[in-house]
């Protein structure tokens, strides 16, 4: 964002804004939050650093998102959004139209397979988290997890390999861990602390081997080269100690150096340990638009407005343009008036036929949710109890008139030929094309579950 724009997250105990002005300069704001006044404390947040529509980005904690570490078979970009919609589903048992989800493509490996963070989040959350910022009528909205603040700080780290580093930022009772690798998150983690505690350090470090273990588990990466933690410069940390206890090289950073922060909080040793680093992480630049939260509905509507405003500079321009073409062939003032009764004419009859857009936008969609939910073929359902083999779990049945899809998971890719095979041999399914959409292994490990997609088109 070249403009000035807003950073702002509603944590457990206090709401937190940031705005980002174009020479990097932070300004910061807090409250403790409110729940019942939180409308007011965030207009006094905006009123006092000038808030006026300006872009905003709204960090959603990491403790309120399910990711997951993920590999797709294909590259195009198409069929990896589809199929990590249909893993979403799968990984929380809810529909589709209930989660929202955002990706990072982190490589292609060379068996042609995509490996990707994918992360998801209940659409309810999202609305509820969204509902006191939209009522300020920002001009741009995105909604980023707080890993991904954390791990731009990543480029700040001096690394003597390719390996990824382990960043964590940590308070009195939370921490935060995020594994970056080449600027790209690999893994990301939350969890309780409490730093009152006799043996906190112990218990931290406990985490953060438990972190490393399910990293390498999951995403089969390199190893960690060191443990980055946030903490005040000057400050005295028992490095050796964490070293030991975590099994990892351990170094210390002060982001607070490397950002323009008004001086009371840079004089503050205790300031980098109030939960503010994701935050001023995304002042240093924000990540691909596949990570936005932001419900698609809302993307949409996003989308329309931006293209109406263009419209409207361009329909300016062109009424500017067309004036002073006017003015000076004809400098009569009866003439000047009449062509602006004529543009104003012709910006209401245009005003007036987009009105009716979003409302035909909500109609459609609502169409397409009553067509989603029509009722399946009892016949249908019955023979699938007989034909599914042993082994093999269903999670999903979509049934429409033209196709129907089934989703589930088996033990082995052997076991999805053969529930296939049942398919195509029964009568019931007598007329339609049965094809795997896809079968995937949930993680790295070989024992894990396969998720699989039978799609029987009619023919």
């Amino acid at each position: 964002m070249n403009n000035p724009y807003f950073i702002l997250q509603f944590a457990q105990d206090s709401l937190k804004v940031v705005r980002v002005n174009n020479n990097g300069d932070l300004q910061v704001e807090s409250r403790s939050l409110n729940k019942e006044t939180l409308k007011e404390q965030l207009a006094d947040c905006f009123k006092k650093l000038k808030f006026h529509n300006h872009p905003c980005v709204v960090v959603l904690a990491r403790s309120q998102a399910t990711c997951r570490y993920l590999k797709i078979p294909g590259t195009k970009i198409q069929e990896i959004e589809r199929m990590l919609t249909m893993q979403a589903a799968v990984l929380l048992p809810y529909p589709q139209d209930k989660l929202v989800c955002g990706y990072q493509i982190i490589q292609t490996d060379k068996s042609n397979f995509t490996h990707a963070d994918l992360v998801i989040v209940h659409k309810e959350l999202i609305l509820k988290i969204l509902d006191p910022v939209l009522e300020f009528k920002p001009r741009k909205v995105s909604v980023l997890l707080s890993s991904y603040g954390l791990g731009n700080f990543a480029r700040f780290i001096k690394q003597e390999s390719q390996n990824p580093v382990m960043l964590s930022e940590f308070n009195d009772n939370q921490a935060e861990v995020a594994i970056v690798q080449k600027n790209k998150i690999l893994f990301g983690r939350s969890f309780r602390l409490d730093r009152t505690a006799p043996s906190w350090e112990k218990i931290f470090c406990e985490e953060l081997l438990k972190t490393k273990e399910a990293y390498l588990k999951e995403t089969q990466g390199l190893p960690l080269e060191k443990l980055v933690l946030f903490y005040p410069q000057g400050a005295v940390l028992d490095k050796e100690k964490f070293a030991s206890l975590s099994g990892i090289s351990v170094e210390t950073f002060d982001y607070t150096v490397s950002l323009k922060l008004p001086d009371e909080f840079k004089k503050d040793p205790a300031f980098i340990f109030n939960g503010w680093a994701a935050l001023f992480g995304f002042s240093l630049g924000l990540p691909e638009k596949s990570l936005n939260l932001l419900p698609l509905e809302l993307k949409e509507k996003q989308k329309k407005l931006t293209s109406l405003k263009d419209a409207v500079l361009i329909l300016s321009f062109l009424f500017l343009s067309f004036v002073l073409w006017a003015v000076i062939l004809n400098r009569g003032v009866q003439a000047k008036g009449d062509y602006l009764k004529k543009i104003q004419a012709r910006i209401a009859e245009t005003a007036k036929e987009a009105m009716p857009l979003e409302e035909m936008e909500k109609r459609f969609e609502n169409l397409n949710r009553y067509t989603d939910k029509k009722s399946v073929s009892l016949e249908i359902l019955g023979a699938l109890g007989d034909l599914i083999p042993q082994e093999v779990f269903l999670s999903n049945f979509i049934y429409a008139q033209e196709e129907i899809s089934l989703r589930g998971q088996a033990k082995i890719i052997s076991q999805v030929l053969e529930f296939v095979k049942a398919l195509e041999k029964s009568s019931v399914f007598k007329g339609y094309e049965i094809k795997i959409k896809f079968a995937t292994q949930r993680g790295a490990a070989k024992n894990e579950a396969i998720d699989f997609e039978i799609s029987c088109l009619k023919s």
